[in-house]
């Protein structure tokens, strides 16, 4: 059995002795220097990519504003929590809509154009 950490390993071992949070390009650059990645999978946005997936789904980290990342358990639950009833009641508000007779809907500016005396 091989003694190599993951790359969601290695980058845990970075977030948990930094003490703060990291921009994902500083994390990237720690798992690939110590994770054995040649200069081509460095450069190689697939290879980035399917790192950048991990960590979005890896419990144990937390994107925080401008591709900051740290450990999930430093941060507070009401920094991190969305709460999805605030997101469904933008959605339900913008479904308001006027429809024309076709059903499609008319914006406001469309109106304005229609009730346009020439």
């Amino acid at each position: 059995m091989s003694d190599r950490k993951s790359n969601g390993d290695l980058a845990y071992e970075f977030l948990k002795s930094s003490k703060e949070p990291k921009s994902f390009d500083d994390i990237w650059n720690y798992v690939c220097d110590n994770g054995g990645f040649s200069e081509e999978e460095r450069k190689n946005s697939d290879v980035m990519s399917k790192f950048y997936t991990h960590l979005l789904l890896d419990g144990r980290f937390v994107t925080l504003c401008e591709n900051m990342w740290d450990l999930r358990d430093r941060q507070p639950y009401d920094k991190i929590h969305i709460d999805l009833n605030a997101v469904y009641a933008d959605v339900e508000e913008g479904s308001d809509e006027s429809d024309d007779e076709d059903g499609d809907e008319v914006s406001s500016e469309d109106e304005n154009i229609e009730s346009e005396e020439y």
